[in-house]
């Protein structure tokens, strides 16, 4: 019985060591659409982050694209509060060279608030876009831009982007 249990240990070890060998290292992606930039036709992402007049944290995003739901290249934000509670509610406005292009009264979940939004491009301008917030019920504020340099890359506008 012993040697039964020594022999069934050593082959679930024996392998679980040739999977791990033919599994080999983990690789990571960089560039192509995920975010990086890295390749990307139609540029990288441009970010910044900070904390609002009361302390909460969050992170502004944005880039050129061409493969979203309106026709040639768009300019997408993404806007992050860190709230770390559910149930706040925030006025958030997004806008591209002060052209509002999102509006909306949005309710925290557990992990925060994520506004997203995107515009046509303004052509060969640099594309200022600004991200308002205001807690309803302290009227903490956040304030947050980030540039994306116009025009857009040449490569961009073929719905790959």
């Amino acid at each position: 019985m012993r040697f039964r249990t020594l022999s069934v240990g050593a082959t679930v070890g024996a392998a679980a060591v040739a999977v791990a060998a033919l599994a080999g290292t983990n690789a990571y992606a960089s560039g192509g659409g995920g975010g990086g930039g890295g390749n990307r036709p139609c540029g990288p992402t441009h970010s910044t982050s900070g904390v609002g007049s009361l302390g909460t944290s969050w992170t502004l995003k944005s880039k050129f694209d061409d493969d979203g739901a309106k026709p040639g290249v768009v300019v997408g934000e993404e806007f992050q509060i860190n709230t770390e509670a559910a149930g706040q509610v925030w006025h958030v406005i997004l806008a591209d060279n002060g052209v509002v292009f999102f509006d909306k009264i949005l309710t925290s979940d557990a992990a925060g608030i994520t506004a997203m939004g995107n515009t046509p491009d303004q052509g060969v301008v640099d594309q200022n876009m600004t991200a308002n917030a205001t807690r309803l019920s302290d009227n903490e504020t956040i304030f947050g831009t980030v540039v994306d340099p116009g025009p857009p890359p040449a490569a961009c506008g073929q719905g790959v982007g």
